[in-house]
């Protein structure tokens, strides 16, 4: 009987450690549900006077965020003319096992301040990493190893096989499905891969992509794809690629960069000057009907992704050169909207309790969020170049890339 229940604590023991290291993974662009949000979030008694570095190195330019499984920490970067793919020790920021490619590109000359990338986001799926190239460079490792279980390139099929400014869409993982948006403008395909393989599944062929990321959602019933392209707003059947419903949807200067979120049967989009617009989706006998349930002029998104606090919409405006606010998505009406002047960019990241926003300047506020307004509790600064990442926190800390470095801060 002893030895039993000594056993029974042990496996107790063991099952723990591993939901915690679940509950801290971070293994796709804007986290586990893609959606912005913290699972299992556990924040200190209260938030100190300040933050304890506790590792940084230097891994290379890009935007692409750090991915986190267990221990691991994955980055997606470039040094010189190469794209790196590492992994690091969590606890200490020691380089695990490490692959490199040739990745030349040429920045265009809106885009110099921004780099030559990557802009993607890596995904882990099934003991798979994923990453996606500035050039669209599509490859697949053994995350244990570095190990490349196979690489896939689209120039031979699109004569330019990216976007104007590089490639940022972040791939996802869906089911059995990877999926991928390839091409440049007027022509691309949004694919659908297998993951382990990289085998096409389909392909949906149109319009090239845009600098946003999809996401997978289940609306009437039926799942799908529904993300940005160069000129409009798609949803597409995921298990069969077949385009469900579209809708125009051009940005100035090509500047489609925020994702569309989806309340319910709507699809909330806005960007660069262009103002908030909510598509309601209603499944027909003879397929989709898409018409607008409301739209708004008093505010509209630019670099940042919006995410639900709980009713509330939240987002990060282009408007008075830069604020947070307030939405109700169910009738497009600002709840609130907080003081300008905060930079063009904001990562925005929401747990049960609080509010994370990551600014331009390397500061990280953390606030809570009502019905009537943001409130700041604390300010960290985290980084001393310009930034354009979303922190991800870990177990006690958070991981901050900026420019060239990655840091491990701590509380």
């Amino acid at each position: 009987m002893k030895r039993t229940i000594e056993t029974i604590a042990c496996l107790f023991l063991i099952f723990a450690n591993i939901n915690t290291l679940v509950a801290n993974d971070w293994p796709q662009w804007r986290g586990p549900n893609r959606d912005g949000k913290l699972t299992n979030f556990k924040a200190p008694e209260s938030w100190p006077a300040s933050l304890e570095k506790r590792w940084s190195i230097d891994v290379g330019d890009g935007t692409s965020v750090p991915l986190v499984q267990g221990n691991t920490v994955f980055m997606h970067s470039r040094n010189g003319e190469d794209e790196y793919v590492s992994a690091l020790n969590l606890d200490s920021g020691t380089i695990i096992w490490q692959d490199h490619y040739p990745a030349m590109y040429n920045v265009t000359p809106e885009a110099r301040e921004f780099g030559k990338g990557p802009f993607s986001t890596p995904v882990l799926h099934d003991n798979i990493l994923i990453t996606f190239g500035i050039s669209e460079v599509l490859t697949a490792y053994d995350p244990a190893s570095g190990k490349q279980y196979w690489r896939k390139t689209f120039s031979d099929e699109y004569k330019r096989s990216h976007a104007y400014y590089g490639t940022s869409f972040s791939p996802l993982v869906a089911g059995d499905m990877l999926i991928v948006h390839v091409g440049g403008p007027g022509n691309g395909a949004l694919m659908a891969l297998d993951p382990g393989t990289g085998d096409e599944k389909w392909r949906w062929s149109g319009d090239g992509p845009a600098y946003a990321s999809p996401v997978v959602a289940e609306i009437q019933g039926v799942r799908q794809i529904v993300t940005k392209t160069q000129q409009k707003i798609i949803g597409v059947e995921l298990e069969s690629g077949k385009l469900l419903w579209e809708v125009p949807y051009k940005v100035s200067y090509d500047n489609t960069i925020s994702e569309v979120l989806i309340w319910r049967n709507l699809a909330l989009a806005s960007d660069f000057q262009k103002h908030f617009r909510a598509y309601r989706l209603q499944k027909k006998d003879d397929g989709w009907a898409v018409d607008t349930a409301w739209e708004n002029k008093e505010a509209s998104l630019y670099m940042s992704s919006p995410i639900l606090y709980g009713d509330i919409f939240i987002g990060f405006s282009d408007k008075k050169r830069g604020q947070f606010f307030g939405l109700n998505p169910e009738n497009g009406e600002v709840l609130w909207a907080g003081p300008g002047r905060l930079g063009d960019h904001a990562s925005l990241v929401g747990s049960g309790d609080y509010l994370f926003a990551l600014l331009p300047n390397g500061e990280l506020q953390i606030s809570t969020v009502s019905a009537d307004g943001r409130q700041v509790l604390a300010k960290y600064a985290v980084a001393e170049s310009a930034i354009y990442n979303t922190p991800v926190f870990v177990e006690n800390g958070v991981l901050i890339k900026d420019f060239q470095k990655l840091t491990l801060w701590g509380w």
